[in-house]
């Protein structure tokens, strides 16, 4: 359950449909069994007192309301790294780097399919997927991934602002259920 949530913030949220299933199924498979399928960065509240996000989703990285994940009937399953230690310097950069990913291309191949390859222990095939189709350049900061999937635009948002995140071996292979179990468990707590 979200608390207070600030700027900056990542909402690990559930979904709905049959993609949200997939992806929970495959958090399964890899042990990380958590209600969480999708992640949301808290970006600003508008003048109705909304809270808007910025996600990865199917047609690229965009706007979303958020009412639905810390008001509505998704919001007991969802949780937040509210508690994170960031200075309101470090939040705001946040929500701007977030807004930098707007339009991102969605990321079917690298992601999804590397997400699920993952998910059934075939890492060596990962990496396959990865070279050809990964992030080219995952260690330098300085360069936007072209394809993005919900967690890993989080995560890519936070490690270029040297801010702990969920880690995989492959920076572009973070899942939700990764930011869920980061926020749960306070990974950022973690050295």
């Amino acid at each position: 359950m979200i608390g207070t949530l600030g700027v900056g913030d990542v909402i690990a949220v559930d979904g709905a449909g049959w993609a949200a299933d997939l992806i929970r199924f495959g958090a399964i498979l890899e042990g990380e069994s958590t209600p969480a399928s999708h992640v949301v960065v808290a970006t600003r509240i508008d003048r109705r007192a909304r809270w808007w996000g910025i996600e990865g989703r199917p047609g690229g990285v965009g706007w979303v309301d958020m009412a639905k994940y810390t008001t509505g009937k998704l919001a007991p399953l969802s949780n937040s790294n509210e508690l994170q230690p960031r200075t309101d310097a470090e939040r705001a950069l946040i929500a701007k780097v977030a807004e930098g990913l707007l339009g991102t291309d969605y990321d079917w191949f690298g992601g999804i399919t590397g997400d699920g390859l993952d998910d059934i222990h075939l890492k060596d095939l990962t990496d396959i997927i990865d070279h050809l189709w990964g992030w080219k350049d995952q260690n330098n900061i300085d360069v936007a991934p072209g394809h993005v999937v919900c967690s890993s635009a989080a995560e890519w948002i936070y490690r270029a602002l040297h801010l702990k995140a969920p880690q995989r071996h492959i920076t572009e292979s973070v899942q939700p259920a990764d930011w869920w179990i980061f926020n749960h468990t306070e990974g950022w707590m973690n050295d």
